[in-house]
């Protein structure tokens, strides 16, 4: 699958750079992914904000996701779990 990202981002990055981002998403994603500069793809300032709120998001979820896993109680465990994934999901959805 062929990935766009912004063309001059893209071929501003040294080739080490470029093979770094590959790898990086070839091993998240587990499959290979062709990422290639494309000049209709735009990284506005709108987008890279909602690129952050949605980490931010992800990494408030995560935290709270290692809080809930220390409640001993695993009814109370579970309870803990999903109420962080809605408040993770209602997060994002602001983004």
């Amino acid at each position: 699958m062929d990935i766009k990202v912004n063309d001059s981002d893209w071929n501003g990055l040294t080739g080490e750079e470029r093979d770094k981002i590959r790898t990086i998403i070839t091993q998240i994603f587990k499959q290979d992914h062709n990422i290639v500069g494309d000049k209709t793809q735009t990284a506005d300032a709108q987008q890279l904000d909602s690129i952050f709120c949605t980490l931010a998001c992800n990494a408030a979820q995560g935290l709270a996701e290692s809080a809930c896993n220390a409640i001993p109680n695993p009814t109370g465990k579970q309870v803990c779990l999903i109420a962080a994934q809605q408040a993770g999901d209602f997060c994002r959805s602001k983004c």
